[in-house]
């Protein structure tokens, strides 16, 4: 993130015009802050635990380690389009996918991977493609290609992605592909994270100022 500011800073205003005040400040900045997180919580998380258990076992020093969940699929989102019916959504809708954050939706949940110890495999969102070309570009340079890679693509790709087996998997876009994740996941038993987004309703006042909460709503 801090060696790659002002490329990730471009990308972001290529994709989607974002200013770089606001690129620092929603997208790189979480993940820095999130790898130091991790770093300085390592230990305590990774320490075994000591449960309550009922008196007649308390001699059998009963611990619980945490251990790796495996290796994990990571999806930030898929654009299903009117010419695409019979594929990831057997329905012919049009469907957004979370474009608006690709940097902090792709990397953040991979902090919390590597710090687990799983390795993963990253689909980043197809609608910024700028964004994209620069992780699939960068992740070779900074981690073990064996253990974390990306993986570029739209419906095809992830399709694929989903048929086969993982340990878990990490979803994060619309409730109607999130089912579709589930149901692979489902398959093989597989437990997965679904952050899925939705409609934000708000409601205007007689009384507002409406330039003021125009101005608000686009912000929010």
């Amino acid at each position: 993130m801090q060696e790659n500011s002002e490329q990730l800073c471009a990308a972001l205003q290529a994709d989607l015009n974002k200013p770089k005040f606001e690129a620092v400040l929603t997208e790189l900045l979480p993940i820095v802050n999130a790898c130091r997180t991790a770093i300085e919580k390592l230990e305590e998380w990774t320490a075994p635990e000591k449960p309550q258990v009922p008196e007649w076992r308390q001699s059998f020093d009963v611990s619980i380690y945490p251990v790796p969940k495996g290796v994990a699929l990571m999806i930030s989102s898929v654009i299903l389009s009117f010419s695409q019916p019979n594929t990831l959504l057997m329905t012919p809708k049009l469907l957004l996918s979370p474009w608006n954050y690709p940097v902090v939706i792709s990397l953040n949940p991979l902090v919390g991977a590597i710090a687990a110890g799983c390795p993963v495999l990253i689909k980043p969102p197809e609608a910024s493609a700028n964004v994209s070309n620069v992780l699939a570009d960068l992740f070779p340079k900074y981690l073990d290609p064996n253990a974390y890679s990306v993986v570029q693509g739209a419906i095809p790709e992830t399709t694929y992605l989903l048929s086969l087996k993982w340990d878990f998997i990490f979803f994060t876009g619309s409730c109607q592909v999130g089912k579709i994740v589930a149901s692979a996941a489902a398959k093989n038993v597989t437990p997965c994270v679904l952050e899925l987004g939705g409609t934000s309703p708000v409601v205007v006042a007689d009384d507002a100022d409406v330039d003021l909460a125009a101005k608000r709503i686009l912000w929010g």
